[in-house]
């Protein structure tokens, strides 16, 4: 029996042109039944977990004028209790870590560190933390980006997660990937690979390994 996903992507920094053609090449279709949706308003009604929800998109990226946050809405509540409840997988990538509020139940329960900002656009180093040997980052080896967002991170401690990989850039160091169980469920969380039409970080081959093995480690395959 296939698996579920349900794939948010989408917003203002990061079309859905450039996040298309990763999510075809990270997900075995023989495995996974993927429903992809570009606006959150389509999924307030989902009742049940699927195994997977996977999040590109900006928390602000359908904001109304009066900067409201989407995560602020009802139905982002159950996702902590799906992961740690009903064993739902939950990826988070690049631009679906930013602006989500450090105190909402996502962060607190499922993926524990929290977007503080970035610099300006700037060449980032992503380095795998040696002799991890977790299953997200087999095969994959270390990669330079000439053009990303060298996102900045709280939060995270050696008790609450395992770092994966680390980014390096002239502001310094950063952890741009981890991974834990969480309850019953499993949570990840890459953050390289700013894409727009101009550059695309998020179609290095080592991302597409690192997400696919992610899908897998998730899926609990």
């Amino acid at each position: 029996m296939k698996k579920s996903a349900l794939v948010l992507i989408d917003d203002f920094g990061h079309p859905k042109s450039t996040i298309l053609p990763v999510v075809e090449q990270i997900f075995d279709r023989n495995d996974w039944n993927v429903c992809v949706m570009d606006r959150v308003d389509q999924i307030e009604d989902m009742l049940s977990a699927p195994d997977l929800i996977v999040s590109f998109k900006n928390s602000i990226s359908e904001a109304p004028r009066d900067g409201e946050n989407w995560y602020q809405k009802s139905f982002t509540y159950k996702w902590a209790d799906f992961v740690n409840n009903d064993g739902c997988g939950l990826l988070i990538v690049h631009a679906g870590f930013a602006f989500i509020p450090k105190e909402h139940p996502v962060i607190t329960e499922a993926v524990h560190g929290y977007f503080m900002g970035h610099p300006p656009l700037s060449a980032i180093t992503v380095e795998p933390v040696e002799g991890c040997g977790h299953p997200i980052m087999e095969g994959v080896s270390g990669f330079t980006s000439l053009l990303d967002e060298h996102f900045q991170v709280g939060g995270l401690t050696e008790e609450n997660t395992t770092v994966l990989a680390y980014s390096f850039a002239e502001d310094g160091r950063q952890p741009c990937a981890w991974a834990h169980e969480s309850g019953k469920g499993r949570v990840a969380v890459i953050l390289p690979g700013h894409a727009n039409p101009t550059f695309q970080a998020l179609r290095h081959p080592s991302m597409i390994r690192m997400l696919s093995n992610a899908v897998r480690w998730l899926g609990q395959e």
